[in-house]
């Protein structure tokens, strides 16, 4: 099931908010980015290719916010070396996305943003 509209926009909100904090003069070099798909929303950091054409970027996923439509709290995830996601321990399922935001970017561990 899909993310509720209104939901969704608020997502949105912060978290165009947070790929903003990237300096305007790095972005060639590093950018945050999320999209949606289903009831996710994923976050990643857009780099460009090592080796590659000028324009061909990689990305790499760090965190899924799931949201949970039947009880509309959201959940925090990160993602190991193969690109999998994982329930990140501690942190309860919330109902403001905001929230969730905070707490990886507050990072205790140094699992999302090293």
């Amino acid at each position: 099931m899909a993310i509720p509209e209104l939901e969704r926009k608020r997502a949105g909100a912060c978290l165009d908010k947070f790929c903003e904090r990237v300096p305007p003069e790095i972005r060639k070099e590093l950018s945050y980015h999320w999209k949606v798909r289903g009831n996710q929303i994923t976050l990643f950091e857009r780099r460009p290719m090592w080796r590659g054409k000028p324009g061909e970027y990689t990305d790499l996923s760090f965190a899924r916010f799931q949201f949970d439509p039947e009880t509309h709290k959201w959940m925090l995830k990160w993602s190991d070396r193969n690109g999998r996601f994982h329930p990140y321990e501690g942190f309860e399922s919330v109902r403001e996305v905001q929230r969730v935001i905070e707490e990886m970017e507050s990072d205790p561990t140094g699992i999302f943003l090293g």
